[in-house]
């Protein structure tokens, strides 16, 4: 009996020590679940990353265009573009250019002064030149009446003129005619045609000019 009580205590004992270990068990599981969070995974890191920057990019545009709304809208203008018009303006021609018969007579003043007291080859390049200005004043008054006249008139004062010419040339040769043979003959026969194409500049002025 003795050696039966010796062999059922320690049974005993050991199946009590077994029961409390069990029940010890679930306790610590239940306190681990408690204090141990669990980590997210690394797709549920990527996905937190790309909401927080589709969140930033968002509070980006809100802020940009809140920006935009406060700034004042730019108007680009367009230049204007002037269109050039080529338009003569003919009102007015007859003073100016009598105005301008009257300037090339007084700047001829040392010309006249070099003919009257000049050597005979200075003076025929004093009347060749005055020749040559009046005849470049008569060439610009006979451009401005082609604007001018009608085709017409026109036609007549170019008949008129070819006759003008063939006259100025024979009183040239007229007066010239006085010296032949001499050296004043074409010095003379330059200064009547200079004489004779100042005239006519101021006739056609006068005559025909608006």
């Amino acid at each position: 009996m003795k050696k039966l009580l010796v062999f059922l205590i320690p049974m005993v004992l050991l199946i009590g020590c077994n029961n409390e270990e069990t029940e010890q068990t679930p306790e610590t599981d239940q306190l681990g679940s408690e204090t141990v969070t669990e980590k997210p995974s690394v797709d549920e890191e990527n996905e937190l990353e790309e909401t927080t920057i589709v969140e930033e990019d968002k509070s980006n545009d809100i802020v940009k265009e809140n920006k935009n709304t406060n700034e004042k809208p730019v108007v680009k203008e367009k230049p204007v573009t002037k269109e050039k018009t080529e338009t003569v303006n003919l009102s007015g021609t007859k003073e100016k250019y009598l105005k301008q018969l009257n300037d090339i007579e007084n700047s001829l003043s040392d010309l006249n002064n070099q003919y009257n007291s000049g050597t005979q080859t200075e003076m025929h390049e004093a009347k060749s030149e005055i020749l040559r200005k009046w005849d470049n004043a008569l060439n610009e008054i006979y451009g401005v009446l082609k604007k001018q006249l009608s085709a017409n008139e026109m036609s007549s004062l170019k008949e008129e003129q070819r006759n003008w010419i063939k006259q100025r040339d024979q009183k040239a040769k007229e007066e010239s005619s006085v010296f032949e043979g001499g050296t004043m003959e074409a010095t003379i026969y330059v200064a009547t045609q200079a004489q004779l194409t100042k005239e006519r500049c101021f006739e056609l002025v006068q005559k025909y000019m608006k």
